[in-house]
């Protein structure tokens, strides 16, 4: 199919194409396909691979089962499966959100320009609402970071969630030992903890928040050593 202001190219099964057969290369900038193409008035752009969906006429189609994302700029939808629709100044008929692998192993995408997991997201639209701030966490059943599924999530503490990665196997020895304070420091989700406030509510006892997050006080030790707090 055509592509709206950029004659000599066509769209065919996802790829694009010059009038003479020859396949673009995709590049991938800030998370985003791009292809460098040449518009009808001569001047070469770099257009998102979402954008030149809109122009060949293809709109995103958001499913039934979606939810709208709370408290965000743009408007953006989250499915079942993890996928990420939004919607933009930029991309006024919609797209979908690039994954990628944040520094904690799990599936992330940028939110109004900040990274947020994909299985916080699914969490907070189809589980509880805000349950971060309820003190709790999410939790993959099959122990996997990239599998954001809904049915592959639930909501729990902090405390049952090392429990479950010590009776799978996943850390080596039980809360208070040196060793798992360890373990704990990676596989404690910081990213989602409010450490600050955990400090003023147990007054910067170690041992305190170590116990609401369900890991050891060498493990908030270091996590505050590494914040600087």
């Amino acid at each position: 199919m055509n592509i709206e202001n950029f004659p000599g190219y066509s769209l065919v099964n996802g790829d694009v194409f010059t009038s003479k057969g020859k396949k673009l290369t995709r590049t991938v900038t800030n998370n985003r396909v791009r292809y460098k193409m040449k518009q009808k008035d001569g001047s070469w752009v770099s257009l998102p691979e979402r954008t030149l969906f809109f122009l060949a006429g293809l709109l995103i189609q958001i499913p039934a089962s979606a939810k709208l994302v709370n408290n965000t700029v743009k408007k953006y939808y989250v499915d079942t499966d993890g996928t990420i629709y939004g919607f933009g100044k930029m991309t006024p008929d919609g797209e979908i959100l690039q994954a990628f692998v944040d520094s904690s192993g799990y599936l992330a995408v940028g939110i109004d320009g900040y990274p947020r997991t994909v299985h916080s997201l699914v969490a907070n639209a189809f589980i509880v609402q805000g349950y971060s701030d309820m003190g709790l966490v999410c939790m993959h059943k099959d122990n996997n970071k990239l599998n954001p599924l809904l049915n592959n999530l639930s909501i729990g503490t902090y405390s049952s969630n090392n429990s479950d990665a010590y009776s799978d196997k996943l850390i080596a020895s039980k809360k208070g030992s040196v060793r798992h304070a360890k373990i704990s420091s990676v596989r404690v989700a910081w990213h989602i903890i409010d450490l600050p406030n955990l400090i003023l509510k147990y007054k910067g006892i170690n041992t305190k928040i170590a116990w609401h997050i369900g890991c050891s006080g060498t493990a908030v030790k270091n996590r505050r050593k590494k914040m600087g707090l």
